[in-house]
């Protein structure tokens, strides 16, 4: 449970506890999106910081419901892109379609990504190019 202003977030549930303002709305909307973009991040640091700790046991840590291969691709995504190498402008998924691609080539495909402001469309077909090149 996740109580921010007049919201209360349980599993699959959003409530308001009393008439929210304009600006508590607003709050909790970027509250919300920012969680979104963050969440694969999250869930990838936590499994290679409870590897470094416990090793594999950390993925008894998830009830069986949960989709093991996105774990282990939250994780990958997290190994591949420590925190210093993570452009922080663009999603996740933008650092998962440079995963494979050398170092240097990833750090500038990331930066043209975010200067030409490429949703991950435009940047997997800049990245087919890129292969295809």
């Amino acid at each position: 449970m996740i109580r921010r202003d007049n919201f209360l977030l349980l599993p699959s549930v959003l409530m308001m506890e009393s008439i929210p303002t304009m600006d508590q709305w607003e709050s909790m909307a970027n509250f919300l999106l920012s969680m979104q973009r963050s969440l694969n991040w999250y869930i990838g640091d936590f499994v290679v910081n409870g590897e470094a700790q416990m090793g594999d046991d950390i993925y008894q840590a998830f009830d069986l419901g949960f989709s093991s291969s996105l774990i282990r691709r939250c994780a990958a995504v997290s190994r591949e892109f420590p925190i210093g190498e993570r452009n922080l402008n663009l999603s996740w998924t933008h650092h998962f379609l440079a995963m494979g691609l050398k170092k240097n080539v990833q750090a500038t495909a990331l930066t043209r990504a975010e200067m030409e402001c490429w949703d991950t469309g435009q940047f997997r077909d800049y990245l087919r190019e890129l292969s295809d090149g």
